[in-house]
């Protein structure tokens, strides 16, 4: 998946974190229909998160991130994404 060379060389950087968030968010939505796709999203997503934390230490970015990742969580559940 396209997501790991991200994940493992820019897991500092809040802007390559929260696309790629968001592009989980995406798939997520796709993925419903399938547990065995809907867990992997949830496996790179834990993976994302566990990689920001280990690199950022500002507790604001942690948030941000925290939401967009259940941006992801809403995905995977079913649900349509928020209107922004």
């Amino acid at each position: 998946m396209v997501i790991t060379p991200l994940r493992q060389t820019c897991p500092g950087d809040i802007a390559v974190m929260l696309r790629l968030c968001e592009m989980l968010a995406d798939v997520g939505r796709a993925a419903v229909a399938s547990e065995e796709q809907s867990e992997h999203v949830a496996r790179q997503l834990d993976l994302v998160e566990r990689a920001y934390h280990r690199a950022v230490p500002d507790e604001d970015d942690l948030k941000r991130v925290k939401r967009a990742s259940q941006a992801v969580e809403v995905a995977l559940a079913g649900k349509p994404p928020r209107s922004k």
